[in-house]
């Protein structure tokens, strides 16, 4: 009989293991973190690295110590099963599915992961994950399937408003120099999909791909030439102007906003 139970979380792969034997007297608590037989039969090998033709195969384990507000991530490979727990504190975890062929390509879940609710997350290879520090200090602890490399590491923006990660915190997080400067997605997936088919835009107006044509438009008395902007594969292109006054000001035009 196993001594764990497992859930499934809307991620495929990403799977919730809580125990279910926990011994505590006047002494403090004790407890099994990692047990092969209970991991291989509940899970029934999911895709890890198999030893003599059954078990779960970990060949590393890691931890980081961190302060309250420190948020590590989002990190990931996909090589890589990683087993999540919390050995001291509290901390929330935000998993996002970065595998590009899942059905569950760039959905999210997060879950709170204590020293008291003693849970654990298994993550798949693909799977990007970042945690957030809630407590004084907590102990972030992982087992991993492969060696780490940092060949082959994506690295996921935090913030990223294409994500909508509800991290519980109400001031800017504490970041390395690597989680500070990630690019933002420019679309939700289900904006990629739309667009698809959808004309590129110059200076937020479409662009028609046209052939042998010298075009010009004019946008509030300033004359753009479109032969300056032809494009190494294209003869020239025109653009597709909304027929109402375009508000401009004075240096807004150039605008990084």
């Amino acid at each position: 009989m196993s001594n764990i139970d497992v859930t499934d979380t809307a991620i495929q792969g990403v799977k919730i293991i809580r125990p279910l034997h926990v011994f505590e007297d006047h002494r403090g608590i004790y407890r099994e973190t990692w047990n092969e037989l209970d991991y291989d039969t509940v899970l029934g090998h999911p895709g890890l690295r198999i030893r003599g033709g059954k078990g779960v195969f970990f060949v590393a384990d890691d931890i980081s110590i961190s302060r309250r507000n420190v948020l590590r991530g989002i990190h990931g490979d996909y090589e890589n099963y990683k087993l999540v727990s919390c050995l001291y504190g509290v901390f929330f975890l935000a998993v996002v599915d970065w595998r590009p062929d899942s059905p569950t390509y760039r959905q999210n879940i997060g879950i709170t992961l204590s020293d008291r609710n003693y849970l654990s997350v298994l993550i798949p290879p693909g799977c990007g994950n970042g945690h957030l520090v809630l407590s004084e200090t907590a102990i972030f602890h992982y087992k991993q399937s492969e060696y780490y490399s940092r060949e082959g590491q994506f690295t996921i923006a935090w913030d990223d408003p294409a994500l909508g990660i509800p991290w519980p915190i109400s001031t800017y997080p504490i970041l390395s120099e690597r989680d500070s400067d990630v690019p933002l997605m420019k679309t939700t997936r289900a904006e990629e999909e739309e667009g698809e088919n959808e004309p590129e835009t110059l200076f937020g107006y479409s662009i028609v791909y046209v052939d042998n044509v010298d075009l010009h438009a004019t946008i509030d008395n300033i004359s753009l030439d479109v032969s300056e902007f032809q494009a190494s594969v294209k003869d020239s292109i025109s653009l597709s102007l909304p027929d109402e006054q375009i508000p401009y000001k004075e240096g807004e035009l150039f605008s990084d906003n």
